[in-house]
């Protein structure tokens, strides 16, 4: 089931860093939520044997020096991070344009907090709003949704 929802991830990425490219070539970026951390591990480890070791990682409360990972987000040197419980609210990092959801998400508010992750506005080089970039949550039963209304995308 992950890797299905994976190879629809990778596939979004691909398209979007050729049709819709963010500002000096930086890639989209997606996140996923699994509902623990040996899920997000395997995730992870999915990830990086099919589309390159290093650019995913899991960013969880388990995971070794979690300021050097946040630095490689920040610095814009993966594709995917995988949460659990953290940065599911108040962070921003508007290369994230892809959101998976790999669990089952019961509460409203999280289900919000964490579409939220991937709707920040990406700027391009003079500072103004790109609207041909979309958020796309693709979600553990392979739907796919774009930010508006979630209108599934063909």
């Amino acid at each position: 089931m992950f890797l299905e929802v994976l190879e629809k991830v990778n596939e979004i990425q691909e398209i979007k860093d050729i049709v819709h490219p963010l500002p000096n070539n930086v890639p989209h970026m997606a996140i996923a939520i699994t509902k623990n951390t040996d899920c997000a591990d395997r995730v992870v480890q999915l990830w990086n044997n099919r589309w390159g070791n290093g650019t995913a990682f899991a960013y969880h409360s388990k995971a070794s020096d979690r300021q050097e990972l946040m630095q490689t987000l920040k610095n814009n040197k993966i594709k995917l991070v995988v949460v659990v419980d953290m940065l599911q609210e108040g962070f921003d990092h508007p290369p994230m344009s892809i959101a998976a959801i790999l669990m089952k998400i019961r509460s409203p508010v999280k289900f919000v907090q964490f579409i939220g992750r991937v709707q920040r506005i990406v700027r391009d080089g003079e500072d103004r709003e790109s609207p041909s970039i979309r958020a796309d949550i693709v979600s553990h039963i392979h739907d796919t949704f774009q930010n508006e209304a979630f209108i599934p995308v063909e």
